[in-house]
């Protein structure tokens, strides 16, 4: 199937699934991966989505489409190996997540942002401005600016304080 973009006079054709093998350097106007598809080894362009980066690991699946029949100008929208999926949204649910960590920020229909970290971990931002912390595994929670004795400065009326008592 040929789609034809007139205003830069292209046409988009040849839609093909394709592996990653290695990844990017990451530097350069353009981010460059190269790919496998059919056994045929290829450069192809990183089509990202607006305000989103990332560097696709090895094994994650490309779909290829190629610029006026010209190999050479291939660009793939990257997703990660099924296996590494992120699934369970719920209608309307949006989430940012690293396939690698499993690290997700969720936004829910609801207008709630949810962050999960793999170490058990979730915070939570209700669209009220509400902030909850559910730490996991034992670890602490540090409000404020943390130092690196893991020690959170905290503005009181006396000025900065360490050590601050708050009733819940």
């Amino acid at each position: 199937v040929r789609h034809r973009i007139p205003r830069w006079g292209l046409t988009v054709a040849n839609n093909r699934w394709a592996e990653v093998k290695t990844t990017s350097n990451d530097k350069g106007p353009f981010k460059l991966l190269d790919v496998e598809s059919d056994g045929s080894p290829q450069t192809a362009y990183v089509a990202e989505p607006y305000g989103f980066a990332s560097n696709p690991a090895k094994g994650s699946i490309a779909l290829l489409s190629t610029l006026d029949d010209d190999e050479g100008k291939s660009f793939g929208t990257i997703m990660p190996a099924p296996a590494k999926r992120l699934d369970g949204l719920k209608e309307g649910e949006t989430a940012h997540y690293n396939p690698e960590t499993q690290n997700i920020i969720k936004h829910d229909i609801d207008g709630h942002t949810t962050i999960e970290l793999p170490g058990g971990t979730v915070v939570k931002h209700w669209k009220d401005g509400t902030i909850g912390v559910k730490p996991g595994g034992g670890q602490k929670v540090a409000l404020g600016d943390v130092r690196p004795d893991g020690m959170a400065r905290v503005m009181t009326e006396a000025g900065p304080s360490v050590n601050v008592y708050a009733k819940i």
